[in-house]
């Protein structure tokens, strides 16, 4: 493995890892599973990455049907 990509993976550890500090007083882990299921339905930032989640699975399930249909019907 090159220096490029030890840095870029080291870079993005990096970044990954700030994101747990995001909730530093985990008051929304009290109420629990029930509270929790809320918080991330209602709070934007965790409603847009799960929106995001469901729009590329629904796209990737799309883009794999197509290049399996396409490959079956050279045969």
């Amino acid at each position: 493995m090159n220096i490029v990509k030890k840095l870029l993976l080291t870079a993005a550890g990096i970044a990954a890892s700030a994101q747990a500090l995001a909730h530093a007083d985990h008051s929304h882990s009290i109420g629990g599973v029930f509270a929790n299921l809320m918080h991330q339905l209602t709070e934007p930032d965790h409603l847009a990455m799960i929106i995001t989640g469901v729009v590329v699975a629904v796209v990737g399930y799309k883009t794999l049907k197509n290049k399996k249909s396409e490959n079956s019907k050279d045969f």
